[in-house]
């Protein structure tokens, strides 16, 4: 009786496999023993950097660069979770996050829509010691997300609904967090390695702080931490330089809040 073997879904007969284990060696032996040489080098040149100062302190980047029609904007404000008080765990990360939640002129939708009419979108987060405002766009609409990010960063609404969901939100996150152990691990080695400073507390905030966070606590964290001299533009991609300059002096200049540079604990 002829044995019958499955090989890649067929059947083939003993004799077969047998032939094919027998030619292996062979096709072993002709495989080559060193790698192939490398490719040539791609050249590469680093982008022409412009960098300013406007009169309240804000520091610019422009880093004209790529070869898609695609332009990315950002804030970095010098300001995370390492400025929290005691029990104010998280209060960083709600003042971000409501950034982009509605300004004084927009709401969160029609923050949304602007951004995708733009082929973009926008964001904002903090961390432990830098918060980030920003969005991407298509080139031709780089000036006008320089507009959409300075409306974010400078008139926040700080709606009451849009709090009280993030808030939702974050117990949610921390208890899934507290699930995970990865997570506890990380949270164990931050409290053996830096003890009470806030790096240690932010990977696990308590669930009591996150309840206790309020809108008006956001909004003076916001008030206090927030401003020009403290904070730094890029803008990085295809775009026009001197209309982008244009529409940052026109739309960051007017930034007044005086909240000096932070000083890291």
């Amino acid at each position: 009786m002829t044995t019958i073997l499955t090989v890649a879904g067929r059947l083939l007969p003993a004799a077969a496999l047998a032939a094919l284990l027998l030619a292996a060696p062979a096709s072993a032996q002709e495989f080559p023993s060193t790698p192939p040489a490398p490719g040539e080098p791609q050249p590469f040149s680093l982008p022409e950097v412009r960098s300013f100062t406007l009169d309240n302190g804000l520091e610019v980047t422009l880093v004209p660069y790529g070869a898609l029609p695609k332009v990315s904007v950002s804030v970095a404000i010098g300001v995370g979770n390492a400025a929290e008080g005691d029990g104010e765990a998280g209060l960083a990360d709600f003042a971000a996050d409501i950034l982009t939640e509605g300004t004084a002129s927009l709401s969160a939708e029609q923050i949304a829509a602007s951004a995708a009419s733009m082929g973009g979108s926008v964001y904002s987060g903090a961390g432990l010691d830098q918060t980030t405002v920003g969005g991407r766009a298509l080139s031709e609409f780089a000036p006008d997300m320089v507009r959409l990010v300075a409306d974010l960063t400078m008139n926040p609404a700080f709606p009451e609904d849009a709090f009280a969901r993030l808030q939702s939100d974050a117990l949610r996150g921390a208890a899934i967090a507290r699930s995970r152990p990865g997570t506890l691990a990380q949270a164990a080695f931050r409290r053996a390695l830096y003890g009470a400073h806030p790096y240690a507390t932010m990977v696990l905030p308590q669930p009591a702080d996150i309840q206790a966070a309020t809108l008006e606590g956001a909004r003076q964290f916001y008030a206090t931490h927030y401003g020009p001299q403290r904070s730094h533009v890029y803008v990085a991609g295809l775009f026009d330089p001197e209309a982008v300059e244009a529409a940052i002096r026109e739309s960051f200049g007017a930034w007044e809040a005086d909240a000096a540079p932070m000083e890291r604990p």
